[in-house]
């Protein structure tokens, strides 16, 4: 699994010119934060050494018999990648172990054998139901891999270790009891949307070699494996750390204010050169373009680190007080129904504006909402296309 995830992740890797950002510093507030849903099953491993069977002597000659059985498992986590690479969860896991015992063993530590099953080759079988809840360190290979996070990552592989505690109620003669226990896994993702992804998990809980009470002299291991789904709260938004050496993309600087720069890509639809020239003289009978703000797919929320665009919209239109902006949302043309991208794209644009009107003081009435969705396409490039241009109008 360790293979593919690096393979795919090569695959996945932006080999063109332009290189997508890659984000690799600390997720703040919500952002990072996500919950598992998770159901499967199983398997309890376990080797009684007290049983001894004349019928079975021949073999299991030094007495040990092996009982191995499926049972059901669930779990809900609640977890944040502090980072692109590591972060914590919190996972409840439940699950119902069936086993099975020598009479012997039963007897030795007063289970009550009414309530147990007797098999076809004499052993005891029981049923424990437990609640295992553990605090584990994830580490996402994928984001190692590419020293970040990027959006076009669809999967990942998460190894992951942690310390818990187990509680196992009492069944079918079986005693309540109680232990410390190791938690350490494998889980991989496959991304669906922004805020939801595809996982698979398999995992085993190692108890102390004190905690017999369940079976007796019993040599216990389990291997749970499960299939669910991811919950981002906060979807994966981290800030921008130290880049690591990509290719620069080609852009465009256009000076709009004040010998202030916005930097756009190159191949932007409206060329600003002249426009940003009358700007600076207070004359811009034509609507050009002063910001971009970027997108992550199916996200309306805008990406980090745009304040000093934000920032300049706003000392424009203090200088300029007969401008108007029109917000020009898109979204990509391959992701979604045309109806699903007109929704998305007013929410993009909804959710500029409030930055704009509510952190920077604009007039909410200077504000002139655009919603195109997929209709256009500014760039040919469709990941390109997630973006709200903020466009100066008379």
């Amino acid at each position: 699994m360790c293979c593919i995830a690096c393979v795919t992740t090569w695959a996945q890797t932006d080999t063109t010119s332009l290189t997508p950002t890659v984000y690799n510093g600390f997720a703040g507030g919500t952002d990072g934060w996500y919950m598992d849903f998770q159901v499967g099953g199983n398997v309890l491993f376990n080797q009684d050494v007290n049983f001894k069977s004349p019928e079975l002597s021949s073999s299991y000659p030094n007495g040990i018999l092996a009982r191995n059985s499926v049972g059901l498992g669930a779990s809900i986590s609640v977890g944040k990648w502090v980072m692109p690479y590591w972060g914590l969860r919190l996972q409840a896991q439940g699950a119902w172990w069936k086993g099975a015992c020598a009479a012997e063993s039963a007897l030795s530590r007063q289970f009550d054998l009414s309530q147990m099953s007797s098999l076809s080759d004499g052993s005891l079988q029981y049923d424990i139901f437990y609640l295992n809840p553990h605090l584990d360190f994830m580490l996402s290979l994928a984001s190692c891999a590419q020293r970040g996070w990027t959006d076009s990552r669809k999967v990942d592989v998460i190894p992951f270790a942690g310390i818990g505690y187990l509680y196992q109620f009492d069944a079918k003669g079986v005693k309540a009891s109680h232990c410390l226990t190791g938690h350490f896994g494998l889980q991989g993702k496959y991304r669906l949307t922004d805020l939801c992804d595809l996982n698979l998990e398999v995992s085993t809980t190692i108890m102390p070699d004190s905690y017999k009470e369940i079976a007796g002299a019993v040599r216990q291991a389990d291997l749970t494996f499960t299939v669910g789904v991811t919950y981002n709260i906060g979807g994966h938004t981290f800030g921008v750390g130290k880049q690591s050496r990509q290719k620069r993309p080609v852009k465009d600087t256009v000076y709009v204010y004040n010998h202030t720069e916005t930097i756009i890509e190159r191949g932007a639809p409206v060329p600003n050169g002249d426009l940003a020239m009358e700007a600076r003289n207070g004359h811009f009978d034509q609507p050009f373009q002063i910001a971009l703000i970027e997108f992550a797919q199916g996200n309306d929320r805008p990406k980090q680190d745009y304040a000093v665009q934000y920032y300049n919209v706003a000392a424009f239109l203090s200088a300029y007080s007969d401008a108007k902006l029109r917000l020009d949302a898109y979204c990509d043309a391959k992701t979604g129904t045309m109806e699903y991208n007109d929704d998305l794209a007013l929410r993009r644009a909804e959710n500029v504006k409030k930055i704009l009107v509510e952190q920077y003081g604009i007039d909410a009435g200077r504000i002139l909402l655009n919603p195109i969705g997929a209709r256009e396409q500014v760039y040919q490039r469709n990941s390109l296309n997630r973006i709200v241009r903020v466009t100066v109008i008379k």
